[in-house]
Order: C-alpha cells, then structure tokens, then sequence
C-alpha cells in the first residue's frame, strides 16, 4: 500500500527538527536524528530547492525552516521528496484498492501541517520518555 520512503521518512524527521528555530548544522542534525550525512545533505538540498528550508554557510552555518510549520503540510513536504501516493498499478482490484487507500492518505497528510505532526510527536515522546518536548 501507501509506503514512505527512507528518505522521506528522513526529510520528516529533518524539518521536524528545524521546527524550534534558529539555524542548526547537518552534522547536528545528523547526529541528533541518526541520519546520515550525506545522505540528509541530498535531502536538505531538495528541501531547500523547493523552498521549504533555507541555508546559511560558515562556521555557524546551517539550516533553517523558511516557512512557518504551522503552514505547510505533511504531504507538500513529502511530495517535495518524490514521495507518490498512487500506485502506476495494472488496472487490477490491488491496484484500484491501494489507489483509493493513496488518495485518502495523501487527504490526510494534507490536513496535517508540520505543527500538528511536531506537537504530536512531542506528545508522544514524552509519553513514553518523560524528556518532554525536545525531538
């Protein structure tokens, strides 16, 4: 069915670490996410290319949200990766099937902005952890 991708998943944990403010490094996020750094480079660079997230060079350089997480959504982020929520099926039922699931999925991710996905993950690790609201 409706599957995201590693790097997907990783653009995801990047702009939810972005969230807080402030310009924060690769290797930062790197570490803190357990993403790899090269790979997230690839990754930060798509996301700056579709203007979600912004760059600054030097020493105490690094990466930014330059929109406010309250108005993109999941899905903008995610289809920015590449991330396809239809499958180019062969016409079959499974295809038409997982079609449908795509849709209402893609919907979903749609009505949810990286906010909402920020404030629940937050929930959810202090749920489990007691750390509170740190990513």
């Amino acid at each position: 069915f409706v599957r995201i991708s590693r790097r997907g998943f990783y653009g995801l944990m990047a702009m939810l670490a972005l969230v807080g403010g402030g310009v924060v490094s690769v290797s930062a996020l790197a570490e803190d996410q357990g993403i790899p750094i090269a790979f997230l480079e690839k990754i930060l660079l798509i996301l700056r290319r579709a203007g979600l997230v912004g760059a600054v060079r030097g020493a105490q350089g690094g990466y930014y949200l330059t929109v406010s997480a309250a108005d993109v959504t999941v899905v903008e982020i995610l289809e920015a990766l590449g991330e396809e929520f239809y499958p180019s099926g062969d016409g079959s039922f499974v295809a038409v099937l997982e079609g449908r699931i795509g849709g209402m999925v893609r919907r979903c991710l749609g009505e949810m902005s990286l906010e909402d996905l920020y404030f629940d993950w937050c929930s959810w690790r202090a749920s489990r952890s007691g750390e509170g609201f740190m990513i």
